[in-house]
């Protein structure tokens, strides 16, 4: 009888998209990395090569960077139930943002010297703060934030 009427902007939506895209490109590429890391990391020269990991860290690189993808994925999926008005994902996002970044700084912290980690720590901060800022844009005098359920 009282239903609000849920509407966004069109850049709101738009903006919404591109970071369930970005979320779901950072997946893949963590995933080929992984794939390749479990291939490529045969022998401790390659691995100390590409990575500059010790060789017996390879494992804990590999099972980070897939931990990474998975989360990414919670991160789309996140984005997908903003989108269908759920504030549900934000909370997933935010959630899966703060271990994304505890797996980072362990990795960099372990030897992974390498700049993809440290673009992934400042994307694990970003993501929820962008996500939140995108919600503040108004449509019809009240915020997206305000109106998910």
């Amino acid at each position: 009888m009282g239903e609000i009427i849920r509407k966004r902007s069109t850049i709101t939506t738009a903006l919404l998209v591109v970071l369930m895209l970005l979320f779901v490109f950072c997946t893949i590429y963590l995933i080929a990395i992984s794939k390749y890391a479990i291939y490529g990391f045969a022998t401790e020269e390659n691995a100390q090569k590409f990575f500059y990991f010790q060789h017996d860290m390879v494992d804990l690189f590999i099972n980070g960077v897939l931990a990474m993808g998975i989360l990414y994925v919670i991160n789309a999926i996140g984005t997908f139930l903003v989108l269908k008005w759920k504030k549900l994902g934000y909370w997933m996002v935010l959630g899966s943002s703060v271990i994304a970044f505890v797996i980072d700084v362990i990795l960099l912290y372990n030897g992974g010297k390498t700049s993809d980690g440290l673009v992934f720590c400042i994307a694990s901060i970003l993501s929820p703060i962008l996500l939140w800022a995108v919600l503040q844009f108004k449509s019809e005098s009240q915020t997206c934030w305000n109106l998910l359920k």
